[in-house]
């Protein structure tokens, strides 16, 4: 049936199979030659719970929270506003590439919205929280950088592509100074093999993702705690990074 459509009446059949439209009454109007017309009806039904959540009847690519969202206005929405970088926070001491708060905002917006939902290494939360009180618990200039580095992939700003290796070697240079593997620094690590592949270095990105990966298994974050889950709440959060971490970095080696 398919092979025998046009482009545009296959497009359309499939699109009928999809909306759950009867097949018999599809085929009749192919047997008697009569045009496929696009459906008549009101828009599907939007998901319950979670899935509601990340469904809407405008779709981009992936599954993106707010994907509908213009760039401009994920930057500025209400739930990140809270912990937004500002210069008040110390800008200084996540990054030395910029001073520039709402260009930093602007690359972390951008990395939330296109890579993090479907590679995360880390606690976006914890990550924002930590970064806006200056605590270095989920939070780490050198995961700052990489963030931002990848980040400035996405954006159409034009000092963004020269930004984009700044931050990248700024994060490169602070990873060789660390003294020992972190959560912050294996989720990092990860995003450095990201960027490298944005530039077509293959053998780089490999590099990193190995260097992330050994990193992950020299802190065992793959085995469990079973006993965070009797601790407090500082502790489970504690498991949650440690587990985000690392299979964070292996579903993304996969």
């Amino acid at each position: 049936m398919l092979s025998l459509a046009s482009p545009t009446e296959a497009e359309e059949i499939i699109r009928r199979l999809r909306m759950h439209e009867d097949i018999t009454s599809i085929l009749n109007a192919i047997k008697l030659g009569a045009p496929l017309q696009p459906l008549k009806g009101g828009e599907p039904e939007t998901a319950q719970g979670i899935e509601a959540e990340y469904s809407q009847k405008e779709q981009t690519f992936g599954q993106v929270q707010g994907s509908t969202r213009h760039f401009a206005e994920v930057t500025s929405s209400s739930q990140h506003q809270s912990t937004s970088l500002t210069p008040a926070t110390g800008m200084q001491s996540w990054t030395t590439v910029t001073e520039d708060a709402a260009f930093i905002n602007h690359l972390l917006a951008l990395y939330f919205c296109w890579q993090h939902p479907f590679f995360q290494t880390f606690s976006e939360h914890s990550f924002r929280e930590d970064m806006a009180a200056g605590r270095t618990r989920f939070c780490s200039s050198l995961l700052v950088n990489s963030v931002c580095a990848a980040g400035s992939l996405f954006s159409d700003q034009p000092e963004a592509r020269q930004k984009t290796l700044e931050f990248f070697d700024e994060a490169v240079r602070l990873l060789h100074q660390i003294e020992g593997p972190s959560v912050t620094s294996v989720a990092a690590t990860y995003l450095l093999c990201h960027v490298e592949g944005a530039r077509g270095r293959l053998s780089a990105l490999w590099n990193y993702s190995g260097q992330s990966g050994r990193m992950a298994l020299d802190m065992n974050l793959h085995l469990r705690n079973d006993r965070a889950a009797d601790t407090d709440a500082s502790a489970k959060g504690e498991e949650r990074a440690r587990s985000h971490a690392f299979w964070g970095c292996f579903v993304a080696d996969q």
